[in-house]
Order: structure tokens, then sequence, then C-alpha cells
């Protein structure tokens, strides 16, 4: 169990410093606790000192009448003797499975050299974090009519499948919240769902459903229902690949072709938006450039002006210390008689700080290694 550690210093309990002024010890602890799991707390010694250590696990109650008071509940505890040549000593306390909630944990002790110590860090998590269940589909998106193909899992903190007689409960609800599904799944030997089945009506409502289990805890995922219309034609987008501080003109083309070959004559609308999920200044891409062009035998070249973009106006394009900034063509396309329009969007164009063009002679072999002064 991976677990971030709380540090607690010598210096900080209260006792005599070292001789030398340093703190002769470290605690490592974790913040967490997992009921029913030993909890590995960590002695690092800095000196060649004798003593011992106590960890206490407990929790307190507080009386208000007829004096205010807190009284200890010890629920573990563990003592350590500390010889001269250990270094790293691991504390193992057992946290009981039955226990849950908020609870402390206190150091006390003695080092050779540093004197008595008592410290108690924050407070102590205790949770069960040993359940979980875990569901999927066979495909992210269905038409209606298809069937919908499930498998689902319970596992223990181990990893291992988990027996539930009483199975998983399963449940899919439509894009309106609507429940149209609802059945208990048995598990097999291993724990797992095998051949769990739901047939869209072929009237399915079009949009996103939720499937969800229930066992030891719940899980969910979602899946989609289109109707998948085969395009009269694609469209491929070309950009420059990359956008330096340097540049004023953004250049590509555009090509569209039917699906048995020829190519597409019609009108090309474009939309240049800049998207940085990173350091995003809106709510969303912002869009800054809409031009229309012709595509004569399915190509059509386009140019766009950049200069007040890289003059400043948006500082953020080519901050080093963020992932790059992208540009988002947006090409709508449509034929000689408007009847049909296809979407294509492309992002694959970046704004960086600078850019390299390696020239290689007709000599030069195809494959090289980058990073080696010469090339062979």
């Amino acid at each position: 169990m991976l677990l971030s550690l709380a540090v607690l210093v010598g210096l900080m309990v209260v006792g005599a410093e070292s001789r030398n002024g340093m703190p002769p010890f470290m605690l490592l602890s974790p913040p967490n606790f997992k009921a029913g799991h030993m909890a590995n707390i960590k002695l690092m010694m800095f000196s060649e000192s004798v003593g011992n250590i106590t960890v206490k696990y407990f929790n307190y109650t507080q009386t208000w009448y007829p004096e205010n008071r807190y009284d200890e509940t010890i629920l573990k505890e563990t003592v350590m003797d500390i010889d001269t040549d250990d270094k790293i000593i691991d504390i193992p306390i057992e946290v009981p499975a039955t226990i849950r909630g908020t609870h402390n944990v206190k150091f006390t002790g003695y080092i050779e050299g540093f004197g008595d110590f008592e410290f108690s860090p924050n407070q102590i998590t205790v949770g069960q974090y040993g359940y979980k269940t875990y569901v999927q589909t066979d495909k992210p998106v269905y038409k209606p009519g298809q069937p919908v193909r499930f498998r689902g899992f319970s596992i223990d903190s181990d990893l291992k499948g988990l027996m539930l007689e009483e199975g998983l409960s399963v449940r899919i609800n439509n894009p309106d919240g609507v429940q149209v599904f609802e059945e208990t799944v048995k598990l097999d030997g291993e724990g797992v769902i095998h051949g769990g089945m739901f047939l869209l009506a072929e009237e399915a409502k079009i949009g996103l459903y939720t499937i969800s289990v229930r066992g030891k805890n719940s899980a969910s995922c979602s899946f989609s229902v289109e109707e998948y219309v085969l395009p009269k034609f694609g469209v491929e987008i070309e950009g420059p690949g990359h956008i330096s501080k340097d540049d004023t003109i953004v250049k590509g083309k555009v090509s569209a072709t039917y699906t048995y070959g020829k190519p597409v004559n019609g009108n090309l609308k474009l939309r240049f938006a800049i998207d940085n999920r990173q350091q995003r200044m809106y709510l969303g891409p912002y869009q800054f450039r809409e031009i229309s062009v012709d595509l004569v035998e399915g190509k059509a070249d386009w140019e766009i002006d950049i200069t007040d973009l890289t003059a400043g106006k948006l500082k953020y394009l080519f901050n080093p210390w963020c992932t790059p900034s992208q540009l988002v063509i947006n090409a709508t396309v449509s034929d000689e008689n408007g009847a049909f329009n296809v979407e294509k969007i492309d992002t694959s164009t970046k704004f960086t700080q600078s850019s390299l063009k390696l020239t290689f002679n007709q000599n030069t072999q195809k494959n090289y290694a980058a990073g080696f002064r010469t090339l062979r």
C-alpha cells in the first residue's frame, strides 16, 4: 500500500537535544491507516545510541461534567528496543479490522544522549479501502438494436476476487436517467461476471447511457448509442505542424474526397482557435479567425496572418513552463449542391518557442540516432 509520509523530527519532541545540536532520530508515519492491515512506522537513527520507543495507537473520549477531561482508550501498543547498530527500525502496528474513524498515535521513549521524549502528531484516519468493484462494456459506442455486452468484478485488498453469494446488481439508465435494465448477475468461481448482456431496442434513445453495478461497493461506466451514417466524403487537414515565436503567416491545405475516390468540389469554411488545457484563460478554445475558400478538384490552400497574436495579445502561447498551446483548425466542407456537410477538426499544430530544421544530403542513410554528435 502506497502511503504519503508525515515527518516527525526529533527536535520537535519533548526532551534534550543531542550533544552536537542535531536531532538523533526521525519518525516516518503514514497519515492514514487501513483497517485490518499492518501499518508500518519507521524510525531512522542518526546516531549510535541505545534506547527504546513505544508507539500507542488509541482513541479518546471527552468528558465535560463534573470536569473537563480526556480519557484514552489504547487500541494497540508496541514497544521496540534500540541498539547501537540500528539505523532504520520498522515498527509494525496491527490495525483492528473493526475500527473506523479518526484516532491518534503517540510516540514515547528514551534515547541515550537525547533523553525522554513524547510526541503526538496529527490525528490518524482509519478507513476500509479493501473492496473495489469494476465494470466495463465491450465497445464504447453502439447502434440501436445492438447488444451491449458487459462484465464486472469485485476484489478485496489482496486483489483476489470476492465470492459474493448475492452476486452483483446491474442497472442501466438511458440519457434521460430512466432505468431500462436491472438484473442481479451471479459471479463465477473467480468472482467475475461473464456474458452479461443488454439488448438495445431498435428505437433506443440516442445519447449517453450509464451502467452501474453494486456489490461490496459500487462502480459505473458509460457508453454511447448513436445512429451511424456513412459520410459521403472524407476530409483531411494539413497544418504546419508547429508555429514558432517568429512566425507571422500560417499556411496549410485541406482535401476532400468522395468514398468512391472522386474529388469534392464545393465550399470550405475554416475556423481557427487556440487552446491550452493547462493554462486555459477562457471557458473554451479562443476563436480568433474564420475564412471561406473554394475547393477545386478536392483541394484548397489556406493562409492566415497571426501577427496580432504573436505580438503579445496572447502571451501564454509561448510559455516554456506549460504544455504547448495548440492551434485548433475546424474545417466544414459542403459539396457543390450544399446537400452534404462534413466537419473535421485538427489539433496537431503546436506553438513552440523555436523550431529546428534538419537537412540531410543524398548520401545520408535512412536511419540515424538522435543525440549523437555525428550521423553515420
